[in-house]
């Protein structure tokens, strides 16, 4: 059993045991709080204009800079040059602070791009990059992209945690 999961039954044990007025006040208190709903753009090159397919390799690195909150990932998907679904990578995922996610990135085109949604409740964004390197040498980095936040709300928070930690995808978290 991971660590991501450890921490969401901790957090599911202790809602479960609270009374039913205890649960009531850690409602109130979750859903009078803020968070930051973002959607980050970072840029996918693995394939020439030509569309030939080039020996590189992608990673996308999403790492947390906060030493207090967790991230809840949303979803990460590949898209092509009009935005239309190539893959969804993964989806309700936990990142805990001070750690990071990689995941293994395919391009479907010389235009695509990466989406990341996720939810934070500090002024804190993540580091989000994709790196870009020679499948023979991957200590030979080609190419960093750094991620650019396309949209920021902040909502109240939402409860809907239950699902968060449970999708099995091509990732890792140090």
């Amino acid at each position: 059993m991971n660590y991501k999961t450890i921490v969401g039954l901790l957090f599911i044990i202790g809602a479960v045991s609270c009374t039913d007025e205890n649960q009531k006040d850690v409602k109130k208190d979750l859903v009078q709080q803020k968070y930051y709903n973002d959607t980050v753009y970072v840029p996918l090159y693995l394939k020439d204009n030509n569309g030939t397919v080039s020996e590189l390799q992608s990673t996308l690195y999403v790492r947390s800079i906060s030493t207090n909150d967790t991230i809840l990932i949303h979803s990460i998907s590949t898209r092509d040059e009009k935005n239309n679904l190539i893959e969804e990578v993964t989806s309700k995922e936990v990142l805990l602070p001070m750690h990071s996610l990689d995941y293994q990135i395919e391009s479907d085109g010389p235009s695509s791009h990466i989406l990341v949604s996720y939810k934070i409740r500090n002024d804190r964004k993540p580091v989000i990059e994709n790196i870009v390197y020679d499948e023979e040498d991957e200590n030979r980095i080609n190419l960093v992209s750094r991620g650019i936040v396309l949209s920021r709300k902040k909502n109240n928070w939402s409860l809907g945690l239950s699902n968060y930690g449970k999708n099995k995808s091509n990732k890792s978290q140090k």
